[in-house]
């Protein structure tokens, strides 16, 4: 399992700078200072620079760079969302309120605080249904651990606990640099980097034994571990598409035999089990190029959903079926 920043923790410095040029023209250097006092760590330049892309260039955010300074040239806030990404956003709290993550709900409660009025009243709108799937670990017990956690990532502070892996009788003690706390079939991982070591892990938290302790020790976070993934898309998906990945080349245009409007996407994902998720999701209108393994596996699915729906019957017609039955 690969690395992916929790969603508000990627989320906290771009706001922080959204707030600071609300106020007045920032030079980097002043921008970073600022991030520094708020956050507890300094990003370097190219970070900034990177959430200050991404606000421009993926949230058009008016900003600009006048006499050295980063400056907004029209009013930041409020945020107006579309009506699809504001039910996606309700319904992520209502699932964090299910799994009794209140320190995410807080977080993601704040965000919502650039809404508009009408906006938020829209998510106090109840939701009729509860996220309670046979898989999913009950975490009231694990509550005080998962604030722990959640504290750490946002500060790279490391952690040390007790970990019962299945294939162990006794615990063993771990010192560790959390980076993020993962979903995966129901259960949530912690994942990080071992002290003076470069390989990832993950730690289901419902295995930690004991309390978690916050250590008096900050660390200057890794940058992610990235992995090749390349397709190519058409029709309704090719027509409205926008980057979705951690990194995306520009689309390039590559017509096939089948699909004149076909685009190649050349990426980098930092976690195949969710790109692998989102590609199901552009279905019928992809094809994986690489990794072969990948292929493969689309591949496969391709050929039982063919075996599938070629191996029915023809539906009958509703008159058809009431003559049958003498109706």
């Amino acid at each position: 399992m690969t690395r992916r920043q929790s969603s508000y923790t990627a989320t906290e410095p771009m706001l922080n700078l959204l707030r600071y040029l609300s106020e007045k023209p920032h030079s980097m250097a002043e921008l970073r200072d600022r991030l520094a006092c708020d956050m507890g760590h300094q990003p370097d330049r190219v970070t900034v620079q990177k959430d200050l892309s991404r606000l421009k260039d993926w949230w058009s955010f008016p900003l600009d760079v006048i006499d050295n300074k980063r400056v907004l040239t029209a009013p930041a806030f409020p945020v107006r969302l579309s009506n699809t990404t504001l039910e996606a956003l309700r319904i992520a709290l209502k699932f964090l309120e299910d799994t009794k993550l209140s320190s995410a709900v807080a977080a993601l409660t704040e965000i919502t605080q650039l809404l508009p009025e009408p906006q938020r009243q829209t998510l106090q709108r109840r939701t009729e249904f509860t996220f309670a799937p046979q898989v999913l670990v009950d975490f009231s017990s694990h509550h005080s651990n998962i604030t722990k956690l959640e504290q750490a990532i946002r500060v790279y502070q490391q952690v040390e606990f007790n970990y019962l892996a299945r294939e162990r009788e006794q615990p063993i003690h771990h010192q560790i640099e959390p980076m993020s706390l993962d979903w995966k079939d129901g259960r949530l991982y912690l994942i990080g980097y071992k002290i003076g070591k470069n390989n990832e892990q993950s730690f289901r938290v419902d295995r930690i034994v004991g309390e978690i302790k916050l250590l008096p020790c900050k660390f200057v976070p890794k940058p992610p571990r990235t992995y090749p993934i390349a397709f190519r898309i058409w029709g309704p998906i090719a027509k409205d598409y926008q980057k979705r990945f951690y990194q995306e080349d520009k689309p390039l245009c590559a017509p096939c035999d089948r699909h004149s409007d076909a685009l190649l996407i050349n990426a980098l994902t930092t976690n195949y089990f969710w790109a692998k998720r989102r590609l199901l999701g552009y279905l019928p209108y992809v094809e994986i190029i690489q990794p072969d393994w990948l292929v493969k596996e689309f591949r496969e699915i391709a050929a039982e959903m063919a075996q599938l729906y070629l191996n029915q019957t023809s539906p009958v017609s509703l008159p058809q079926a009431a003559e049958e039955k003498g109706i």
